[in-house]
């Protein structure tokens, strides 16, 4: 029985520090199939926090892009202890891809997270 508990106690533990922070995005402005050069896109970013005691702070998001540019963001906005949101306004400009990639990541001693759009451009 006691080495049941161990095991069961080891594998919760190996599953709860394998879960990292979720990062959602969404469309707010006007959603097409495809954007064209010069739209400009309201993507909403959502963190999800999942470890309670979180030590890095949502500005400390790191975001990369391609096919876009940021024209502005709005600061972090906490809607509980456990959930972020931002807006980001963007535009999208000439590049080599037909897609549009937005990617958002969190390092951190817990795993951190790491959240992906990809969004159709008209060539």
């Amino acid at each position: 029985m006691k080495k049941a508990m161990i095991t069961l106690f080891l594998l919760m533990a190996m599953f709860t520090s394998a879960w990292a922070c979720e990062i959602d995005f969404k469309i707010v402005s006007e959603q097409k199939d495809a954007y064209e050069i010069g739209d400009e896109i309201i993507i909403e970013v959502m963190l999800h926090l999942t470890h309670r005691r979180c030590h890095v702070p949502p500005e400390e998001t790191n975001f990369q892009y391609r096919g876009i540019k940021i024209l502005g963001a709005t600061p972090w906005k906490e809607v509980n202890s456990m959930e972020h949101t931002r807006k980001l306004k963007v535009q999208v400009v000439k590049d080599d891809s037909d897609i549009i990639k937005l990617t958002a990541e969190r390092k951190c001693r817990k795993n951190g997270g790491m959240g992906l759009i990809e969004i159709k451009k008209v060539k």
